[in-house]
């Protein structure tokens, strides 16, 4: 969100190794793309998935999100976790159209 106009794509990125935040590429998708997502590092890359259904993944450089999947039942103010060795896995949150999902969605990732 930003402090004036609502939500906003600009997306940052927090490096635990030197504790430190970074300006990232804004998300794909319109504003409200950025509202309520959610994010994980896992398999060797960063995933986020949106309130659209859109999950991204970030560049290897660092410089742009690409698409790489949908999810079956978008929502927002979910956890997205990582799944045996190339899936992730989306479960709770909302969604404007039926309220409280209670559908997992397992996403299948190749980097």
């Amino acid at each position: 969100m930003q402090i004036e106009g609502g939500p906003t794509t600009q997306a940052n990125v927090y490096d635990p190794a030197t504790d430190a935040w970074s300006d990232a590429p804004s998300l794909l998708g319109t504003s409200m793309d950025g509202f309520g997502n959610s994010s994980f590092a896992c398999h060797g890359a960063l995933y986020v998935s949106t309130i659209s259904g859109s999950l991204q993944r970030l560049s290897a450089d660092g410089k742009c999100w690409n698409f790489v999947g949908q999810l079956d039942h978008p929502r927002f103010f979910h956890r997205m976790l990582p799944w045996k060795d190339s899936s992730l896995v989306a479960v709770g949150g909302g969604n404007m159209s039926v309220g409280k999902v209670t559908e997992v969605d397992l996403i299948p990732v190749r980097n």
